[in-house]
């Protein structure tokens, strides 16, 4: 008794290549490449600003720790009065009404540097106020004598430095800085 050996043929790979007969016949809707690339930066952007959110919020806890808070209860209470907050929330101790300060001072402080931005960028107007005729007249009679003298300087400087040797300077340099050294005094409480 032999046995045959049955194969089954499923079809060609072309047919695999090409769009399966459920998508051709219109039955199965595939998303094309445009919805796909859209749904990737919808992504994208969420995933972007949910960084951006987690960077934030680390900045502003890192600013929280390094922020000066009283550590008195009476300070900080007196704090918390200051700014409108309530003194004392039901169960809340010492440590947690100086934690909630913490976070209100860094919302304020915030929220401050933030009018602070808006309005340092929407003031680009130029201001000013005309100042005296005498004023004018002194600034116009310093940069006159002021101006002649730093050029006679950087002239004298200029010839200097293309006379000199590389050496020489080098050692002026080394004794001015010997000088510095000796000159120096350590200021330091006991």
């Amino acid at each position: 008794m032999t046995e045959e050996k049955t194969h089954i043929h499923y079809g060609g790979l072309e047919d695999a290549l090409s769009k399966p007969a459920a998508v051709a016949s219109e039955n199965i809707r595939l998303p094309g490449e445009s919805s796909v690339v859209e749904q990737a930066t919808e992504d994208m952007l969420r995933a972007r600003q949910q960084h951006e959110d987690a960077v934030r919020a680390f900045e502003q806890k890192a600013a929280q720790r390094q922020m000066a808070v009283p550590t008195g209860d009476a300070q900080v209470k007196a704090k918390l009065r200051e700014f409108g907050e309530p003194v004392c929330i039901f169960g809340e101790g010492p440590y947690e009404r100086r934690d909630r300060l913490r976070t209100i001072m860094a919302g304020r402080s915030t929220e401050a540097q933030h009018t602070k931005r808006q309005e340092a960028a929407g003031d680009e107007d130029l201001f000013y106020t005309e100042g005296l005729e005498e004023l004018l007249e002194a600034r116009v009679k310093i940069a006159e004598w002021s101006i002649p003298r730093a050029n006679q300087r950087l002239i004298k400087e200029r010839r200097q430095r293309v006379e000199e040797d590389p050496l020489e300077y080098e050692e002026r340099v080394d004794r001015f800085c010997t000088f510095l050294q000796k000159a120096m005094v350590a200021e330091v409480s006991q």
